[in-house]
C-alpha cells in the first residue's frame, strides 16, 4: 500500500513576516487548517446593504508534512469547491498567489477570482519558481522554509442582494478550498 504525501495548510497573520520560519510554524502563524473544529477560515461580518463588501482579507499557504513514499509533489492546482452553500446572492471569492510576502496586503474588487472548477493545467507553484520550470524537477520536495506553497490571501466579495452575516466558520456557510496535486 503506498503511503500518501500529507499537505496541511497554515493560516498566518497577515501583518508578520514568516519568511525563513514558515516550516516552524513560530512566526505570526495562527493555526492549521483542516476540518476539525476551530481549524476553518473565517471572513468575519459583510454589510451589504448599500453597495457591497468585500470580507477580511486572510493569508494562507500549504506545507508538506510529510512525503510518505514521494520525492516531490508537481502540478499543483488551487480551487474552490461547494461554494453554493453560501445561499442566495452573488458572490465572487477573491484571490491572490504571490512568492512574496506583503505585510497587511487588503484584496479589493480587482482581485483574481478563485476558480470554482477544477482548473485544467498548474494554477499553483512552490515557492522556488524559475521563468522555465525544468522539466521532472518537483515543485515541493522538502520539509524547509523554501518547500512551501506560493502565500494565498483570500477574500470574498458579497453583492447587494447578498445578505448581512458572518461568512465562513463552522456552520457559517460552508465551503471548501481544494489543493489538486501529482506526486512521485
Amino acid at each position: 500500500m503506498v503511503t500518501f504525501p500529507t499537505v496541511e495548510w497554515i493560516q498566518q497573520n497577515s501583518a508578520i513576516n514568516p519568511s525563513g520560519f514558515r516550516h516552524l510554524k513560530t512566526v505570526g502563524f495562527l493555526k492549521n487548517l483542516g476540518t476539525a473544529a476551530n481549524e476553518h477560515l473565517n471572513f468575519g461580518s459583510i454589510n451589504t446593504t448599500a453597495s457591497g463588501d468585500i470580507s477580511d482579507t486572510l493569508l494562507v499557504y500549504p506545507r508538506v508534512l510529510s512525503y510518505g513514499e514521494a520525492s516531490g509533489i508537481f502540478n499543483m492546482r488551487f480551487f474552490l469547491s461547494g461554494s453554493t452553500a453560501f445561499g442566495a446572492g452573488t458572490y465572487r471569492f477573491l484571490e491572490r498567489k504571490t512568492l512574496h510576502f506583503l505585510p497587511s496586503f487588503t484584496l479589493n474588487s480587482s482581485a483574481n477570482n478563485t476558480p470554482t472548477i477544477v482548473p485544467t493545467t498548474a494554477n499553483y507553484s512552490g515557492t522556488i519558481q524559475t521563468p522555465a520550470w525544468p522539466l521532472g524537477t518537483p515543485w515541493l520536495s522538502g520539509l524547509f522554509d523554501q518547500d512551501v506553497g506560493q502565500y494565498i490571501y483570500l477574500a470574498f466579495e458579497g453583492h447587494v442582494d447578498v445578505p448581512v452575516g458572518t461568512y465562513g466558520g463552522a456552520g457559517a456557510g460552508s465551503y471548501r478550498y481544494r489543493l489538486l496535486y501529482d506526486f512521485s
